[in-house]
């Protein structure tokens, strides 16, 4: 695909076009008829995504204009607010370690200073839309084993039902 082409860095994009490349992405993600997120939950289903406008705000609006990234993605009525976040927040240096193991390839962002530089604006973006309404974010470490990690996701999830 497209994004993955650019993410291996085999196509060169400038954080803008990456920007709008994502919401299209994003966009078709929500309303696609077959398989977007609207149609999945009028079908009843729970539906969980692995990337959302976060991730937007934190990479590409660290490379080029925030709000513009920001409103972008907040402001499309096609994009909706999900009913939580749940964010596992990993080192750089713990991160770099899991990729060496899990992969023989990188993406572009994972260098440590990449990472250093991502998740800080991840923590500057959970901090900044943490009054936006409908907002629920949930950080939790994923630092430790499977089970220790799937433990602390389990009682995010438990108290948001509970919500």
């Amino acid at each position: 695909t497209l994004i993955g082409d650019v993410l291996l860095g085999k196509i060169e994009m400038s954080a803008s076009g990456m920007a709008a490349l994502f919401l299209s992405d994003r966009v078709l993600h929500n309303t696609d008829k077959s398989f977007g997120i609207k149609k999945m939950l009028d079908e009843g289903y729970c539906v969980v995504c692995d990337r959302y406008y976060y991730s937007s705000l934190a990479y590409q609006g660290s490379q080029t204009d925030f709000e513009w990234v920001k409103h972008m993605n907040l402001d499309c009525p096609e994009i909706r607010t999900p009913d939580a976040c749940i964010f596992l927040d990993l080192t750089p240096d713990e991160s770099l370690e899991r990729i060496s193991k899990g992969r023989a390839t990188t993406e572009i962002y994972e260098t440590k200073e990449k990472l250093t530089a991502v998740r800080n604006k991840f923590l500057s973006v959970f901090d900044e839309l943490k009054d936006r309404e409908g907002e629920d974010i949930r950080i939790i470490s994923a630092f430790g084993d499977v089970e220790t990690v799937a433990a602390r996701i389990q009682n995010a999830v438990d108290e948001i039902i509970k919500i």
